[in-house]
């Protein structure tokens, strides 16, 4: 535990909606401007960093002409996107120069809060890289009426996070690397070249603990990785599909939301 840790933060808004059933339900081309309840998506999601406590300076990058009006009142830079994810990764922590810690964040975490955030960069072990994880019990407990993927491990079923905490010179230093696996990430068969074949088998039969898959993940990037376990799914919630439109305003008309 890292009590007094403050992380700066990124977050990726670029890109253009290509599912065109969630495109249409969103009638709107960039996810971040779903409007829920009057505000953008974006907003939902900078309103909730700028009230963590553990946050420094917030950048977001995107469609400059169309963030700017959102994020600039709320003390976020924004920054012209790039070609994918990954450019717009190093683009944002290019654009914090001197950051001991960046915490990477999806533009599109409607139900995120401030004491998640806190919670999250506060206790994360101090290593490199760091992934939030949340059981399938607590996740389900708190948002039944969503569809979740969830990886099973000998110590459980967890989703993931859809974000993570690093120490930026480690990744920028690994820019060839995160560039591999993001290419890679629809295809099984280049992800299993990249963590080994019998490592891969053994996720896919669910063999795996999770202290050994962060060893072996640690091994094969050369820095030290760890997953923290989270009771706040609202770090895991994205809005992926065009139900969740629905399902996220619904949400947030419950007794003690953020309306």
């Amino acid at each position: 535990m890292t009590s007094e840790r403050r992380a700066d933060v990124v977050i990726i808004a670029g890109g253009t909606i290509r599912n065109p059933e969630l495109r249409a339900a969103a009638e709107v081309d960039v996810r971040a401007m779903i409007d829920l309840h009057g505000k953008p998506l974006l907003q939902w999601v900078l309103e909730a960093l700028r009230r963590a406590s553990t946050v420094g300076r917030l950048c977001v990058v995107g469609n400059v002409e169309l963030l700017r009006p959102v994020a600039e009142p709320l003390g976020a830079q924004v920054i012209e996107e790039g070609a994918d994810e990954v450019d717009n990764l190093f683009r944002g922590v290019e654009a914090l120069p001197g950051a001991e810690w960046v915490f990477m964040a999806a533009s599109d975490l409607p139900m995120l809060t401030p004491e998640a955030v806190d919670d999250f960069i506060s206790n994360a072990p101090d290593v490199d890289l760091v992934f939030p994880i949340c059981e399938q019990a607590v996740t389900l407990a708190q948002y039944p009426d969503r569809e979740w993927t969830f990886v099973k491990t000998t110590d459980g079923a967890f989703t993931g996070g859809c974000g993570f905490l690093f120490r930026p010179q480690v990744v920028l230093e690994r820019r060839a690397w995160v560039q591999e696996v993001f290419d890679s990430r629809r295809n099984p068969w280049k992800l299993m070249r990249i963590w080994g074949l019998v490592f891969g088998i053994k996720a896919l039969l669910h063999l795996v603990s999770l202290d050994e898959t962060e060893k072996h993940i640690s091994e094969v990037l050369g820095l030290s990785g760890r997953a923290y376990i989270t009771h706040y799914p609202d770090l895991c919630y994205d809005l992926d599909y065009a139900p969740h439109i629905a399902q996220v305003r619904a949400h947030m008309q419950r007794p003690g939301s953020r309306l």
